[in-house]
């Protein structure tokens, strides 16, 4: 489903109507006398902070439904924790709880006398995993260090973990520390070294497990990857939690081995050059599992036995990209995977003429769900392919060349070609053609588990060549070619040359791009129509420098580094760019001199996934993206593969690239499939989802598409889920 949405997201473009601002009063809840103020700041976007005086009398704001605001209190008398806000369509109250005062001092000692001590130090609040406060993760207070090394903050009177953090040193953490109401609780000297560190908490692990810092690296083999040298190596503490010190900065993943379990891997995380990158979840270890197989019926068409290829997900990509797990034929139709660990698997099941006709995912978690069955159903086709009126002989990949599943057939010198295919419906179809490859889709109907089908391939050629503003050609630009079906994309040659063969009537758009010196050189869209009764003139495709888009992500509790960030301009081409965010969570970008608009998606790790909606050129723009996401479920309608179906994505009416929720969805260890998306932190908005036909690629009718389109629409709370269940395309 996801290849066929591509050429259209981008030009997706709506404008959000206004509402009234709603009431929403703020109580307290506790004993204690205080005084100060409320703070509240827009999570999802620029604004700027309200102020609310506490304590006495009321205490309320108008603020815009269904918006979210950090809320930041400043008392004396009291303590109270920093929380998310969430603003119903409605007036509502939202209670604030008051702690009493306790006090922390201690000093501070790095671990090299030569070395200046920090000036500030952060406590960060942490409940115990058994144990509950009511504080919301990620409060931390910032405590000054005096010029004797000594300092002194009030915290609440609590019992909790608490964790001492300063700029470029490796995090101290204490356990169970109980703060007393009025009284200082003096922890000593937090002793500090230099360098960036990795930490997370072992369930099930106590001090029985190692943990190591690995780069991943992938191959093939019994094992499906094969990991580096660690570069750090620790013992679990009894409680399970653990740190790594003396990281180097790179990406990494988690390892965690334990006699009598499985090997668990966590990540992928991105270590910097200083502070401590902690893993969200806690790591759980399972026995190990003995993972089953079964393909029915147990031979191929021709009886010979099943080749299975089988992949583990790959805890870097979420995707299967580390090699085959297991690679061979099955005996009687089966094999087992002995001593795996749970996750996620694919098997591709190919022929004894190596066609692969079958492709599954399927998760295991224990023993309980540890077998699984595939069925492979074959329909046998024949038919003609025809380039032109001629009789061609070619090789045809139904489901591409390199698609899964798919079925390779040649035809002889009448065209006449027979094989086998899994299923029939709508088939994508590649054709080799004077040497290069042109694709077009097949209807295949069965009759009594038979089919016939012709292949008819046009007999046209579409060039042209790409130039930069001098008139030099330029090799090797990205020349994409859009049409209502699909996008190809070929490299020009030595002279600027490029083309396209067996182009179906109607109307398509060609576009350029290259990259030189980090900068974008990008053409604009060019429209171009085919019939049977014309041939059109060779196309210049002239490359401009593209414009410079920059900002910082961040969000209520500072910048974020290693956020991805894509940004789309809104043009008839597909140009896209993307870039990850540095230390100080900046990121450059380059886009098309002639873009006016840009929706820029961006996935931060840790938090959930927003569009924005950007005015160009502009420079230096903040992207403030929310901690508190829910759960998205898109459910695509059983004949959303047919081959003109498009469904474009929108977040509060701005277009979410479906390629982009794929992608976040499989960071999360739930890959999409034929039956929809499912994809957690996901940011709080009004989701819209439409289902149409592709008539037209032009933006400046897009909005006619949409209104003959069907839409279904919803709201994502924090913490919640929403279920889009798209319908049926209507009737072309």
């Amino acid at each position: 489903m996801i290849r066929n949405l591509f050429p259209l997201f981008i030009l997706a473009a709506a404008t959000a109507l206004g509402a009234e601002p709603v009431s929403v009063r703020f109580t307290l809840a506790g004993k204690n006398a205080a005084k100060g103020t409320l703070t509240l700041t827009p999570t999802m976007g620029p604004g700027a902070p309200l102020r609310i005086p506490c304590c006495s009398g009321e205490m309320s704001a108008l603020l815009p439904p269904n918006s979210a605001w950090g809320l930041q209190p400043q008392l004396e008398g009291a303590w109270a924790a920093k929380e998310v806000v969430i603003v119903p369509d409605r007036p509502s109250v939202h209670q604030v709880k008051l702690w009493p005062v306790a006090h922390v001092q201690g000093r501070i000692q790095v671990e090299k006398d030569s070395q200046s001590p920090p000036h500030t130090l952060a406590i960060d609040l942490l409940d115990a995993p058994s144990r509950k406060s009511g504080i919301a993760p990620g409060n931390s207070i910032v405590c000054p260090v005096e010029g004797d090394t000594t300092f002194r903050c009030d915290l609440p009177a609590l019992r909790l973990d608490l964790r001492f953090t300063a700029n470029g040193y490796v995090p101290v953490q204490l356990w169970d520390v109980e703060l007393r109401p009025e009284a200082a609780r003096d922890v000593g000297a937090i002793v500090l070294r230099r360098g960036a560190s990795v930490s997370g908490w072992i369930e099930n692990g106590g001090g029985a497990a190692t943990v190591a810092v690995v780069h991943a690296v992938a191959g093939g083999g019994a094992t499906g990857e094969r990991v580096a040298r660690p570069v750090s190596t620790a013992k679990a503490l009894k409680n399970g939690f653990f740190q790594l010190a003396a990281v180097p900065p790179g990406q990494y993943v988690v390892r965690v081995d334990r006699p009598g379990y499985a090997s668990e891997v966590a990540g992928p995380i991105r270590v910097y050059g200083g502070g401590e990158t902690r893993l969200g979840k806690p790591i759980v270890l399972r026995p190990p599992i003995n993972v089953t197989l079964s393909v029915a019926p147990a031979t191929d068409w021709h009886g010979e036995p099943w080749t299975l290829w089988i992949a583990k997900a790959s805890p870097l990509s979420g995707g299967f990209d580390a090699g085959p797990l297991f690679r061979g034929r099955t005996t009687e139709g089966r094999i087992v995977l002995r001593a795996q660990s749970a996750g996620r698997f694919s098997v591709d099941v190919f022929d004894s003429t190596g066609n692969p006709l079958k492709s599954e995912h399927f998760g295991v978690e224990g023993a309980a769900d540890a077998e699984h069955d595939v069925r492979v159903d074959v329909l046998r086709i024949g038919g003609t392919v025809l380039l032109g009126d001629a009789p061609f002989e070619t090789t045809l990949w139904f489901g591409g060349r390199y698609g899964v599943p798919h079925a390779a057939m040649r035809s002889d010198t009448k065209g006449k070609f027979h094989g086998v295919l899994p299923n029939d419906g709508e088939w994508r179809v590649t054709a080799a053609v004077d040497g290069e490859d042109v694709e077009t889709v097949a209807s295949v109907h069965a009759h009594d588990e038979e089919a016939n089908v012709d292949v008819r391939l046009p007999d046209n050629r579409l060039g042209g060549v790409v130039v930069d503003e001098k008139g030099n050609p330029v090799a090797s630009a990205e020349v994409t070619l859009v049409t209502a079906y699909a996008a190809n994309t070929h490299r020009s040659g030595p002279n600027g040359e490029f083309s396209f063969r067996c182009l179906e009537d109607g109307n398509l758009s060609l576009s350029a791009n290259i990259r030189r010196n980090e900068k974008l050189l990008a053409s604009e869209a060019v429209t171009v129509t085919i019939s049977a009764n014309s041939v059109p003139p060779p196309v210049q495709l002239i490359l401009h420098e593209g414009q410079r888009l920059s900002g910082t992500v961040k969000s209520i509790h500072g910048v974020i580094a290693g956020a991805a960030v894509t940004a789309v301009p809104l043009l008839d081409s597909t140009t896209a760019a993307t870039a990850t965010t540095d230390l100080e969570g900046h990121f450059t970008v380059f886009l098309p001199n002639d873009a006016t608009r840009a929706y820029v998606t961006v996935r931060a790790p840790g938090h959930a996934l927003r569009v924005f909606d950007v005015a160009l050129p502009d420079h230096g723009l903040g992207f403030n993206v929310p901690l508190a996401g829910g759960t998205l479920d898109l459910v695509f309608p059983k004949d959303a593969a047919r081959r003109n179906v498009v469904l474009l994505l929108f977040q509060d009416e701005r277009p979410l690239p479906l390629p982009e929720v794929a992608r976040w969805a499989m960071t999360h260890g739930t890959p999409p499939t034929d039956v929809g998306i499912h994809a957690a932190d996901m940011a709080p908005a009004q989701y819209r989802a439409c289902i149409g036909f592709q008539q037209s690629i032009r933006r400046d009718q897009l909005p006619r598409w949409i209104e003959s389109a069907r839409c279904v629409t919803g709201a994502l709370a924090p913490s919640g889920t929403l279920r889009l269940d798209i319908p049926s395309p209507p009737a072309e």
